[in-house]
């Protein structure tokens, strides 16, 4: 019982852990994403809540937004009534992007200008030269805006 073609598949205790890692991690990430339904509910809704839970609620929300931003540079959300099928299309829109652009989008960035912003390729900055030490090339592509 259980072979095929005379071969068994063998489910291994390092299958299970890993399996229950990758679990606990999807569901730590799910815990720090910062809840935005306080800024996303409609009206109706708003004024079936209590008005000061809804602003204590965004005061945390906005704190924790503000936090998440100035330390790490991006921000988990959840809470956003964002469909999943636009979610998976803004995702794929930007992968296709940062990974299949044209020679001259990845060449529109190369300058010596230590502010650019835009398109990145991998391998073609060099954190260590600002800090005005010498190493090999950063591993990263990056697609920058604003200020």
């Amino acid at each position: 019982g259980g072979s095929k073609g005379g071969r068994k598949k063998n489910i291994t205790k390092d299958d299970d852990v890993k399996a229950r890692d990758a679990h606990l991690k999807r569901e730590a990430i799910r815990e720090m994403a910062i809840d935005m339904s306080s800024y996303c509910h409609s009206s109706q809704e708003s004024n079936n809540n209590n008005n000061n839970n809804t602003i204590l609620d965004r005061s945390e929300c906005s704190a924790k937004l503000n936090k998440s931003l100035q330390t790490d540079g991006f921000a988990l959300v959840k809470g956003t009534r964002i469909p999943k099928n636009i979610c998976d299309s803004a995702l794929q829109a930007a992968k296709a992007f940062l990974h299949d652009a044209d020679e001259s989008v990845r060449r529109s960035c190369l300058t010596k200008d230590r502010a650019r912003r835009g398109y990145s390729p991998m391998c073609t900055e060099n954190f260590a030269s600002l800090a005005g030490m010498r190493g090999p090339n950063d591993l990263v592509k990056k697609f920058r805006i604003g200020p």
